[in-house]
């Protein structure tokens, strides 16, 4: 899941960059760029150290965990929301390339 989670960002970085560069100029960009990076960083090794210290391989253990069922029903409907959401962008993306 953690692979997942960083090729989700990487393919978020890769469709948002150009655009929030021409929106904020290269300048501001680069910095809101790091300042995210980081952020998504310092949160994937929480993960990694909170999941490893109780045992869970997944998100889901580790949500159901701490939170209950209720809670990892609400995380499973929205995992998938972003999953589609990923999908969808990716074939739009390789219909315009494909023009291109």
């Amino acid at each position: 899941m953690i692979i997942n989670f960083k090729y989700k960002y990487l393919f978020l970085v890769i469709l948002t960059l150009p655009y929030s560069l021409t929106k904020t100029g290269v300048l501001l960009g680069f910095i809101l760029f790091l300042i995210s990076t980081s952020l998504v960083l310092y949160t994937a090794t929480l993960l990694v150290k909170v999941a490893s210290k109780n045992n869970c391989l997944n998100y889901s253990g580790l949500v159901l965990k701490y939170f209950g069922t209720n809670h990892t029903i609400f995380f499973e409907i929205i995992n998938l929301i972003i999953n589609l959401g990923t999908i969808i962008i990716y074939q739009q993306i390789s219909k315009f390339i494909m023009i291109i």
